[in-house]
């Protein structure tokens, strides 16, 4: 049995929290070298994540064990936060949230009648969820930690009736694409890249 846990985070965790960012943004630089040059050397984590903690617009969850932060997930729901339940008994407006929900739906039983059109091909809009990042200490790496903070994200976004969650990875990450893809992620899009200045 694992001796971590995992939680929300709290406005104490922030500090902590900038540290594990920093490092993330760092090991993110070693997997792409154009990440690396276009990357702002004045970013500041803590101010990113205390006012992104603030607004209230993403969220956070730690692994922590014995007080110490091991690693982090981030995520949100792409357009902002849910509609509240609505009342089933009367009719429902046509409100741009159902019209997405309708359209994803229709498109889903064409791609099951037409392989080749499929809803995979299309940018990811608002009510899909997204996880904007997950990083684990490199000691605490391969012990189930990462599938456990996974988890958590997931499970909020089944309670928020996400039914499609994306995220980004760098070609070069090979671990991360390996480990994405043992927890059901798959490919659709590859973004290609030329910097123009020398």
């Amino acid at each position: 049995m694992s001796g971590w846990i995992i939680r929300e985070a709290g406005e104490a965790d922030l500090p902590a929290l900038a540290e594990l960012f920093a490092a993330h943004m760092a090991e993110q630089g070693t997997w792409n070298p154009l990440y690396a040059d276009t990357r702002n050397p004045d970013f500041d984590s803590l101010n990113f994540l205390t006012r992104t903690w603030a607004a209230g617009v993403e969220q956070l969850r730690v692994a922590e064990e014995d007080g110490r932060l091991l690693g982090f997930i981030r995520f949100n729901i792409t357009g902002g936060a849910p509609h509240p339940p609505r009342d089933r008994r009367g009719p429902r407006p046509w409100s741009g949230r159902r019209l997405l929900r309708l359209a994803a739906d229709r498109l889903s039983r064409l791609a099951a009648r037409w392989p080749e059109t499929t809803r995979l091909g299309l940018d990811p809009v608002s009510g899909y969820g997204y996880v904007a990042d997950l990083y684990l200490l490199p000691e605490r790496r391969r012990q189930g930690l990462g599938s456990q903070l996974l988890d958590s994200a997931l499970q909020w976004f089944r309670q928020q009736g996400v039914d499609l969650v994306y995220l980004h990875v760098f070609d070069l990450n090979q671990t991360g694409k390996q480990f994405w893809g043992k927890l059901g992620f798959l490919p659709y899009r590859h973004v290609l890249l030329r910097q123009l200045r020398s």
